[in-house]
């Protein structure tokens, strides 16, 4: 499988899992492991496959909606919401990354702090 270059930022998860088994040497050998234990492990990690640099682009939006506050990416890439204060307070992390096609809504009115960098101040009604 050939990946192209994405029209958006994509994600991806690899797993790599270990394969479990033992080689015992000779029936009669001395080095033979009387009592064999095997472990393995296991993790994951996300690949991010990026648009070409010179097609790469950044914004965002918010809408204000009855369950909460919506943020949307708007560019081809994520957008890093940092140091965010909101109310009411301790209601979702201080750091969010908001994906192309993937808006999401938080239960809060008002945010605070900063989208890639630079400083914002939203409030819902």
């Amino acid at each position: 499988m050939v990946l192209k270059v994405p029209a958006k930022e994509t994600l991806y998860r690899l797993y790599i899992v270990p394969i479990n088994s033992i080689k015992v040497v000779g029936e009669n050998s001395q080095e033979k492991i009387k009592a064999p234990i095997t472990f393995g492990i296991a993790y994951g990690v996300l690949v991010s496959h990026l648009p070409s640099s010179g097609s790469q682009t950044h914004g965002w939006a918010h809408q204000c909606q009855a369950n909460g506050l919506q943020l949307t990416s708007t560019g081809n890439m994520h957008t890093l919401f940092s140091g965010l204060q909101v109310v009411p307070a301790d209601s979702m992390p201080g750091e969010q990354k908001i994906f192309p096609g993937l808006p999401r809504v938080f239960p809060v009115k008002a945010l605070k702090g900063q989208a890639d960098g630079k400083p914002f101040d939203l409030r819902c009604p």
